[in-house]
């Protein structure tokens, strides 16, 4: 599975997940913590500085420059290092 270059924007994801289902209301608490811990990630993996794990957190959209939806987005940054 490595081999495909999908992204997942997973800020939007676990905020469809967690506010748009009335259903799924018993899960806002844990998304909120699974995001903050990739938060935690992301942090960890931009000290550690290395190219495949900027990759990875940029597929997830976990790095703002990934994120179209955001002021820092960085459209050619963001092709070039999900490419």
């Amino acid at each position: 599975m490595s081999g495909h270059r999908f992204k997942v924007h997973t800020p939007n994801l676990l905020k469809e997940i967690g506010n748009n289902n009335p259903q799924l209301w018993a899960l806002r608490i844990p998304i909120n913590l699974f995001r903050s811990l990739l938060v935690e990630v992301a942090q960890r993996a931009i000290e550690l500085d290395d190219d495949q794990l900027h990759r990875l957190m940029m597929r997830l959209t976990l790095y703002e420059q990934a994120d179209p939806e955001s002021a820092d987005y960085d459209a050619a940054l963001a092709q070039r290092m999900t490419a």
